[in-house]
């Protein structure tokens, strides 16, 4: 097992460091759900500059936060101190966390144990699943190398979907998805839905592209009839699709990875 090392925050320049002091986009969803779950004490593992427990403090969870850097535990504290905050935080390694067995309602590890290896990754989910109460639940993202190769050969990704908020919620935010989406359109974003083409233009205008330069991937055939109608390329996904019938595509991907033949593009 590699050895935990804390990250080095003060490399971030001040741009960077305002990004990290921002809640992400699925926090809002946990607090909403886990408050009407009516639980209280919420763990934050890797806190960083203490972005979810100042939010989760500010909801009146009882918060423990944890993090490698001391650094980050200083700016976490300092900031609850002027917000008037409480929150238990230590300088701890999360291979080691310093909790009692199921003394934990809800725990937040957003993009952390993947700076471990696969060794590491096994011992922190044993001991994430040792401390939760039988009835808890953990929110849990693993960096993905593959999102940040899209990024980097500056491929937009975005969701055009006829799900309702609600659902999409529970569906894409709840699993950390969203925050690779430079775009989202749903069912309520539009007076029109597909196969009408109305949410995949609207989406290409958010995206400021043109549709010779998209490609639309969908299960179903009125996916590929938007596709068609908004003069876009389609791919189908096989792993998803229900059709009965042979849909055309100009591209066909038989299972998730497939999705990074558009890499080579």
């Amino acid at each position: 097992m590699i050895e935990s090392k804390p990250w080095e925050w003060s490399k971030l320049n001040e741009e960077g460091q305002k990004k990290w002091k921002e809640p992400s986009i699925e926090s809002y969803y946990l607090i909403n759900r886990w408050k009407k779950q009516n639980k209280k004490d919420f763990l934050d593992i890797g806190c960083g500059l203490g972005r979810h427990t100042i939010q989760f403090a500010k909801k009146g969870f009882n918060v423990n936060s944890i993090d490698l850097s001391e650094e980050a535990i200083k700016t976490t504290k300092e900031w609850l101190e002027k917000e008037g905050l409480k929150a238990n935080v230590k300088k701890s390694d999360m291979i080691q966390l310093p909790y009692k067995k199921e003394s934990i309602d809800c725990i937040l590890c957003r993009n952390v144990i993947s700076h471990t290896d696969t060794e590491g990754i096994k011992i922190i989910i044993e001991q994430i699943y040792n401390i939760l109460r039988k009835d808890g639940e953990c929110f849990l993202t693993l960096g993905s190398k593959n999102a940040e190769t899209f990024k980097n050969k500056k491929i937009k990704q975005a969701i055009v979907s006829s799900k309702l908020r609600e659902q999409y919620e529970i569906d894409i935010i709840s699993k950390g998805i969203d925050q690779y989406m430079e775009a989202v359109i749903l069912q309520d974003d539009t007076t029109f839905h597909k196969p009408h083409p109305e949410p995949l233009l609207k989406c290409i205008e958010k995206l400021n592209l043109k549709p010779e330069e998209v490609i639309y991937i969908g299960d179903a055939q009125s996916d590929y009839e938007a596709s068609k109608n908004a003069h876009i390329d389609f791919g189908l996904a096989k792993w998803g699709s229900v059709a009965t019938q042979e849909i055309p595509a100009t591209l066909v991907f038989k299972q998730p990875k497939d999705l990074l033949r558009l890499l080579k593009k």
